[in-house]
């Protein structure tokens, strides 16, 4: 149960970092995800996984351990690995939402400079979105 709730914190803060939906004082609903299977949260984890994946082969690996590293250091606090009492709160992303933006602003740079093809990005672009908002989509029809 403490990976499930690891799990579920860090599924749940991806989420909200990258689509800001649904924020509420009440986190009920995520007690099907701490007793049963987190699989919302498990697919959020994967959709970063492949981002940061795309975002190593983009943006180069400076940039990226920067970026991941100031989400992953703001967020080991309050990640539950240590039980804190709160399982997500939208008040404990504000600094690692900092790392997501960094993330983001490097990507654009990057299209900027004309590394990227101007056709590329917008595929991506489209290709994050429809992810994003598919597993979004999954996660409203399941409550």
């Amino acid at each position: 149960m403490r990976i499930n709730a690891i799990i579920v914190s860090l599924g749940h803060a991806l989420r909200l970092c990258t689509v800001p939906t649904g924020q509420t004082v009440y986190y009920g609903h995520l007690r099907e995800s701490i007793f049963g299977k987190p699989f919302n949260e498990i697919a959020w984890i994967v959709i970063a996984g492949a981002l940061i994946a795309f975002l190593s082969a983009e943006i180069g690996r400076k940039r990226l351990i920067f970026g991941t590293g100031i989400f992953l250091l703001t967020f080991l606090p309050v990640s539950n690995v240590i039980p804190t009492g709160v399982l997500v709160a939208e008040r404990t992303l504000y600094l690692p939402f900092l790392g997501v933006c960094f993330l983001m602003a490097a990507l654009l740079d990057h299209y900027q400079s004309g590394v990227i093809g101007p056709k590329v990005f917008p595929r991506w672009t489209f290709v994050a979105i429809l992810i994003v908002y598919t597993a979004e989509t999954r996660m409203v029809v399941n409550y």
